[in-house]
């Protein structure tokens, strides 16, 4: 399941799937580890010992010739290595001191949490329950029996633990776990907030009537689903989950099973019904303590949370179709309100990105952007076909995969991506990316699946982290990353090429080129650039030598001879909208001319589309490059090809004509142009139209 992860502001990063405890990792830590501390569940017994005190001898009973008189009772709380308390365990009995020497405290809890570093045990001062202070600290895990003879005018002056707050609230049981069901983080004003919730459906589970048993099939498991529910298809209602072994692979229902027998039935596991709508969050200044009783619910509208999104002052709870808004000056649970803010939603919770004062959402009406008032201004015009599924190009968003879906902002493209998966894809290959500072739409194809990303910086903290570019950073298969159009990580920068050349020969699932290419150049992607098979990328598994790669998968057209190719490059393609063409009895000149930057690599196609035309319009005449500004091509063919390396860095598309207004002819034209960024990126940088009504 994709993580949520949040960071605190401490450094701290939290990170949950709905499925597995809460994690919390600190950046130093070889592994993440489990948040918050687990509470002692049994509690300890208290004696009294005279003068001296005898520990070895608990329940020896006083003397009467102690200092300590007084009525007592004591609990015990576990303290992890970063300072992380539990819950307290159960209260102790209570004893009556009458001139005792000291305490005894047997069945001490002893932990099993790898983390906790210490012990603690608080008792109250005589006359009052309603404040506990800490008696014994020790770093003593194992002792199950300990001793103190700390007097109430010492015990006063140690750390203390209130039951109750002024207005009667229990805060002495606030440092519970993070619930393990939440699937969502976010940080805010000193808090951390979990909500939205993940079903578990993988595999098939053998169920039989009368029975509490259940065998799973194919599946991985959390102990977390005790008291979660148990949803069979085709049974009679859910059942309560009351223990859970992933090792054996088996669930203990909390009563027989009552619907038919099935041996390979299909299931959920769900949490409680409720929880999709609820939000729960952690004390002030505690972000891995998270009381039971801290929570809140959005509108039962049908619909599940699906983003937690902290925006100025607010914290916004996103679902499918909805915005709401928590507005709260210090505690949610006293001075917190929640509204209905706007009526659109967030895909996930890693499909928002903030640029500015400016929200930036993708939700399956389309991209929008929100200023965090009652308003949103839809911005997915240009590619709202994408969104109807009616593009002509048959693309359409795959929305069955869209827990995989994530944005990111890069700052120094003032673009922000969203990854996404088009057509019968599985996981995000595509990125729908727009410039929101040109207000312009682009789509972008990667040779990889890309399961995340993210903004950052590479170097060590202390040297030269701080003197690093930011930039964006790409996740894909087999733990790798990637910078994109900066410093590298695993693998090539950026994709850029680092071999380039024409095609020898081809195979369905090779390609041969006069070059040598060395053992880095498997698990690259090889594009087809040019000629009779380009616009097809695949990945080299192999480099068997004599300058044969291959690849993972056919050539849906298998290259020809000379047909140009690319290892590492990056595929584009653009297209202009429709020019309309202004009315003229005469015969005036159309064009339209394309700045470009020489490259030392590279060429790219050009095509011109009339009016509402599905195929580009074929050369009347051969062009060779030095007409074209370097652009050629031959008569009848549907594309020229535009050398890049031509010093001139500009090209002309021309479409002369003449028709008056009321007459049947040609009335638009778009510009189409493809190729792959060679060693350097390839770079348009301005596109200027003669004769058409802009």
């Amino acid at each position: 399941m994709p993580a949520s992860m949040t960071e605190t502001e401490d450094g701290v990063v939290l990170i949950a799937n709905g499925i597995d405890p809460v994690m919390r990792w600190n950046g130093y830590d070889p592994a993440a580890s489990r948040a918050g501390v687990a509470a002692p569940t049994t509690a300890p017994t208290v004696s009294l010992v005279d003068t001296p005190p005898r520990p070895n001898i608990p329940g020896r009973a006083p003397s009467g010739s102690g200092p300590i008189t007084g009525t007592y009772l004591a609990f015990v709380r576990f303290v992890d290595r970063f300072g992380n308390r539990s819950d307290p365990s159960p209260f102790s009995n209570t004893v009556v001191a009458d001139g005792a020497g000291g305490f005894v405290y047997d069945g001490v809890p002893v932990p099993a949490d790898g983390a906790v570093v210490r012990r603690q045990v608080l008792r109250n001062t005589d006359g009052q329950q309603s404040t506990f202070y800490v008696d014994i600290d020790t770093t003593d895990l194992g002792s199950t029996s300990l001793f103190s003879a700390r007097l109430d005018a010492d015990l006063a002056a140690q750390e203390a633990q209130p039951l109750f707050a002024d207005d009667g609230t229990a805060v002495f049981n606030r440092y519970g776990r993070p619930p393990s069901t939440v699937k969502l983080l976010a940080f805010h004003l000193g808090r951390a907030f979990g909500g939205g919730v993940e079903d578990y459906a993988e595999g098939s589970v053998a169920v039989a009537n009368g029975s509490t048993a259940v065998l799973g099939s194919g599946v991985e498991w959390s102990a977390e689903f005790r008291g979660r529910f148990l949803h069979v298809l085709g049974g009679d209602k859910p059942y309560e989950i009351a223990a859970c072994d992933p090792v054996a692979g088996t669930l203990t229902l909390a009563e027989a099973y009552r619907g038919p027998t099935d041996a390979y039935a299909a299931y959920s596991v769900r949490p409680d019904p409720t929880l999709p709508n609820t939000v729960f969050y952690s004390e002030a200044g505690r972000p891995e303590s998270w009381p039971a009783v801290n929570a809140f619910t959005v509108d039962q509208d049908g619909d599940r949370v699906t983003a937690l999104i902290p925006f100025d002052s607010f914290l916004f709870v996103a679902k499918r179709r909805r915005m709401y808004r928590l507005s709260a000056e210090s505690d949610p649970a006293r001075d917190g309100y929640v509204f209905n803010s706007i009526d659109r939603g967030c895909v996930n919770h890693r499909c928002w990105a903030q640029v500015n004062n400016t929200l930036y959402c993708l939700d399956e009406q389309g991209a929008y952007r929100f200023g965090g008032g009652r308003d949103a201004d839809a911005i997915s015009t240009p590619i709202q076909d994408l969104f109807r599924n009616t593009s002509r190009d048959g693309l359409r968003i795959n929305w069955r995969c869209a827990r995989y879906f994530h944005a990111v902002v890069s700052p120094s493209e003032e673009v922000v991506r969203w990854f996404v998966t088009i057509n019968g894809g599985y996981l995000p290959r595509w990125a729908l990316c727009f410039s929101y500072s040109l207000s312009r739409w682009w789509l972008e194809e990667y040779p990889y699946p890309i399961g995340a990303s993210c903004r950052g910086r590479t170097g060590r903290p202390t040297s030269s982290w701080g003197a690093a570019a930011e930039q964006v950073y790409l996740g894909g298969r087999s733990a790798k990353c990637w910078g994109l159009g900066g410093s590298p990580t695993d693998g090539p920068v950026s994709w850029q090429p680092s071999h380039g050349g024409l095609v020898s020969t081809a195979g369905p699932l090779s390609v041969t080129a006069a070059a040598t290419f060395p053992a880095s150049v498997v698990g690259s992607p090889v594009t087809v650039c040019s000629g009779r098979g380009a616009g097809q990328t695949r990945i080299v598994v192999a480099s068997p030598g004599d300058g044969v790669l291959v690849v993972d998968r056919p050539w849906v057209v298998t290259p020809a001879a000379g047909d140009g190719y690319a290892i590492g490059g990056v595929p584009y393609r653009f297209r202009s909208h429709r020019l309309e063409l202004a009315a003229s009895e005469d015969r005036e000149e159309l064009s339209v001319r394309v700045g470009y930057e020489p490259q030392r690599w590279g060429t790219a196609a050009v095509r011109r589309y009339n009016d509402h035309d599905a195929k580009p319009e074929a050369l009347a005449a051969d062009l060779s490059p030095a007409d074209g500004d370097g652009l050629s091509g031959r008569k009848g063919e549907r594309e020229m090809r535009l050398d890049m390396t031509y010093p001139h860095g500009y090209f002309l598309v021309r479409a002369d004509r003449h028709r008056e207004g009321n007459t049947p002819g040609l009335r638009s034209v778009r510009v189409e142009i493809e190729g792959v960024s060679g060693p350097t990126r390839h770079r348009f940088n301005g596109l200027r139209v003669k004769g058409a009504v802009t």
